[in-house]
């Protein structure tokens, strides 16, 4: 799927095009049109209505637009990260929503993308927010991205394959992830046509 049709698709913003344009020239973009694709399917089968699916996909297609502030050699390093680095990695939540805060149109996907990497046990980041006060649409995005997560190739490690992925993806229901979120997740990957 091209940036341009799944950027039309979720009737994204032209500011939101520029900014994938960025993420695609760092290599940032392949995944997150995965993850939105994913948080469209997730929010059709759980009934969202169509404007916040609408304000979760484009939020989804941006949740790593912070990541344009991280060096590569950073966010490319086979090998794990040290404190200092990953604190920067983190960071990259909190630089996407005030990006995101500043551009007109995209307000809205501001504070979804701040919490997209919040759990609902609290041990999430940047706020330690806890279950039904991390949106709704951080939590269908947290879904997508640990799915697309694992079961892509990273510098640091290979990709897991579908059925460990699945695995993972249930016994984290409760702790990382929304219980709701990933049954409606699960029953997407195994009844729907999507990857």
């Amino acid at each position: 799927m091209s940036p341009t049709h799944v950027s039309h698709a979720v009737s994204t913003p032209p500011a939101a095009r520029g900014l994938l344009a960025f993420m695609e020239e760092r290599g940032l973009s392949g995944h997150s049109f995965r993850v939105c694709h994913l948080t469209a399917a997730v929010c059709r089968r759980m009934g969202v209505s169509s404007r916040p699916t609408e304000v979760i996909t484009t939020a989804a297609l941006l949740h790593d637009v912070g990541k344009l502030a991280i060096p590569s050699s950073i966010l490319d390093q086979p090998g794990r990260l040290s404190e200092r680095d990953w604190e920067l990695v983190r960071d990259h939540a909190v630089i996407g929503e005030r990006t995101l805060r500043l551009i007109r149109g995209l307000e809205a996907t501001a504070p979804l993308v701040r919490h997209s990497h919040e759990r609902v046990d609290g041990f999430g980041y940047p706020d330690g927010l806890v279950g039904s006060l991390i949106p709704l649409g951080s939590r269908i995005i947290s879904a997508c991205d640990t799915w697309d997560a694992m079961t892509s190739d990273r510098p640091y490690r290979t990709a897991m394959s579908r059925e460990a992925a699945l695995d993972a993806l249930i016994a984290s229901a409760g702790a990382q992830l929304d219980v709701d979120v990933v049954a409606a997740l699960v029953t997407v990957l195994t009844r729907e046509s999507v990857s």
